[in-house]
This record gives structure tokens, sequence and C-alpha cells, in this order.
């Protein structure tokens, strides 16, 4: 069924329509860690060369539910761990 309507107060045209499937949600592009996400079990780490990158997948993750643990290691560079 389509109604048409008009918004009295711009003169807008609108149609109200019924069984209009919802398309399915778009996600953008892919993270280059996406890899990591959807691999890394608890336990396991990951050597990264910079903060940026080690905070980068500390967001992706928490945004997902899960932990990780950011350490420096020796030279410089940062290991992050899975948790949960």
């Amino acid at each position: 069924m389509t109604i048409k309507e008009i918004d009295e107060t711009s003169d807008l045209l609108f149609t109200i329509e019924d069984d209009v499937p919802i398309p399915p949600r778009t996600t953008g592009r892919k993270s280059k860690f996406a890899y990591l996400l959807e691999t890394m079990q608890v336990g396991q780490s990951v050597l990264i060369d910079n903060r940026r990158d080690a905070c980068t997948i500390q967001t992706l993750f928490s945004r997902h539910g899960m932990l990780v643990t950011i350490r420096k290691e020796q030279d410089g560079k940062l290991r992050i761990w899975r948790t949960v």
C-alpha cells in the first residue's frame, strides 16, 4: 500500500511505503588489523613497531568486547597479548 502525503508546513511530498526490505548494513573498508581480530586467540601475542598501531589494535579489539595488554619490549617495539 502506498500513501502520498503533503507536509502542509513546507509543501513537500512524501510517499509512505510498506514492504520495502531493509538492505544489509555496510561497514566500510576493513581495518588492516582485521586479520588479527579474526584469528588471534586468548594468550597469543603479536609484536608491533609503533604506539599508534598498538592503540589502533587495542581500540579495535575493545569495540568487539575483547581485551588486550600492551608491554614495551627491550628493543622498543610493543608486544600485544589478547587477554579476553
